[in-house]
């Protein structure tokens, strides 16, 4: 179905007043939010009939990357890119296979740069990146996954679930880390970009939290 411009503006207009949170309340009120388990990602994942927004929603999952990080940002008037196909590659680390992704970390001023490395011996991660290769292989390897900025692009995730915003995914992905791969406090704020660790301190808060009944 093709949306006319005022079905993208009302979509725009709804995602965008879900930005303005600052970073403390956000994890406050994420925490109050049922986290969905990686199956129901994976579920959710293989529902999304468009391959682009399949791709993104993904992306935004696997990274734990900031909507800044993976599409279209204007930056002290410095325009930049989304995610290209350069930006991945398949490689072997440590006799793993990993997706690697490199990808730009937009809150942290001294690493400007990071890499997200996707083990594809985990299977919920091979499942999830075998679904976004069709889309990456389709579009140039030079080109724009998504040409598009942040504001259309929580327009495009809020279909998927009007009560999420690709800060949720995010979390999700990040309590996923800690409650599901046991990732510790150097590994998550690594993973996440952080250049203060204490966000990580409240993610590895539920770990003990998990074993309640």
């Amino acid at each position: 179905m093709i949306e006319n411009s005022e079905t993208k503006d009302r979509e725009e207009q709804r995602a965008e007043s879900s930005i303005s949170r600052k970073p403390w309340d956000k994890q406050t009120y994420l925490g109050k939010e049922k986290i969905p388990t990686v199956k129901e990602i994976i579920s959710i994942s293989e529902d999304i009939v468009d391959d682009r927004l399949r791709c993104l929603f993904i992306f935004t999952y696997l990274t734990a990357g900031r909507m800044q990080e993976l599409v279209r940002y204007t930056h002290n008037k410095e325009n930049r890119s989304s995610v290209k196909g350069t930006d991945f590659e398949i490689t072997e680390v440590q006799g793993r296979k990993v997706f690697l992704i490199n990808l730009r970390n937009e809150k942290n001023r001294e690493k400007h740069r990071k890499e997200i490395p996707i083990p594809l011996d985990i299977e919920e991660n091979k499942v999830l990146v075998n679904m976004a290769i069709p889309y990456i292989n389709s579009v140039g390897k030079t080109e724009e996954l998504f040409p598009f900025g942040y504001k259309r692009a929580y327009a495009l995730l809020n279909k998927i679930n009007p009560d999420w915003n690709p800060h949720f995914i995010r979390h999700i992905r990040l309590t996923h880390l800690v409650t599901v791969y046991g990732y510790r406090e150097y590994q998550l704020t690594m993973y996440a970009g952080w250049s203060d660790p204490r966000p990580a301190k409240h993610y590895l808060q539920m770990r003990w939290q998990d074993l309640l009944y």
